[in-house]
């Protein structure tokens, strides 16, 4: 099993909740989360992905895949054979990869997904021809490698600019890959929470994926961006609670 960093709360409950965070944070912009949910009678999981935190990076580039497949070696080395998954951003892109091809052997009764990552859309024709000029430089530049990778930064988002060359890599298979093809096969309830003024994964994401879900109903946060459960915290809260209460 992977060296992973995870803060674990009220160990001896018997139904668990794992939270996967977003791109590049780590466990202090959940923890306020995971503390309440603790305090529901559940037992909360929350590490911090490879690559983020305080876990090692992984040895090569992973795709959304790799990430699912480490979800379910943690969860078996943790004994953990039934989970409610919670996801922001990155981690909701993880759980829809994860749930849609099969990849969690533990049984899940419920899903929530916050500010998810995970649909693509198809390029315009400006920004197809952006990409070729893009490819085309860097096959040019490729015997300058310093020049090479001062213009990779200047095309690169914050992203991408502020991460080690392993986890560009992985970012770049990530944001590449459109899941929407996966949440039709997501049977169980799934709780989206979506921040109304969320730049990063629009609040249209969430609304597609409300469409395409068997079981999934939209919460609008409020006043919230990218980080709903940070920004409006009582009101996510609430929601939470709701959604986890219904068999408790």
């Amino acid at each position: 099993m992977e060296n992973v960093c995870c803060i674990e709360l009220n160990s001896s409950a018997p139904e668990t909740v794992l939270i996967l965070e977003g791109w590049a944070t780590n466990t202090s912009l959940y923890k306020a989360l995971a503390e309440h949910i603790a305090g529901l009678g559940f037992r909360v999981l929350l590490p911090d992905l490879p690559g983020f935190g305080d876990t090692p990076p992984p040895e090569r580039s992973w795709d959304a895949k790799d990430y699912a497949e480490f979800v379910n070696r943690f969860l078996i080395g943790r004994g953990v054979t039934r989970v409610t998954l919670l996801g922001h951003s990155h981690g909701g892109r993880t759980i829809i990869k994860a749930l849609g091809e099969r990849l969690i052997t533990a049984e899940v009764p419920k899903v929530i997904l916050i500010d998810s990552a995970g649909i693509v859309y198809e390029k315009t024709p400006a920004q197809k021809r952006r990409a070729k000029r893009y490819q085309l430089a860097k096959k040019l530049l490729r015997p300058f490698p310093a020049l090479l990778e001062r213009y990779k930064k200047s095309k690169g988002s914050a992203d991408y600019n502020a991460a080690i060359p392993v986890m560009r890599e992985t970012l770049v298979k990530l944001v590449n890959e459109d899941l929407r093809g996966l949440l039709p096969g997501i049977a169980q309830p799934t709780l989206l929470i979506w921040g109304e003024n969320d730049k990063d994964t629009p609040l249209d994401d969430g609304k597609l994926m409300e469409s395409l879900l068997p079981d999934g109903g939209l919460v609008t946060v409020p006043g919230a961006g990218h980080y709903a459960h940070l920004d409006n915290p009582r009101f996510v809260y609430r929601v939470v609670d709701s959604f986890l209460g219904g068999d408790k």
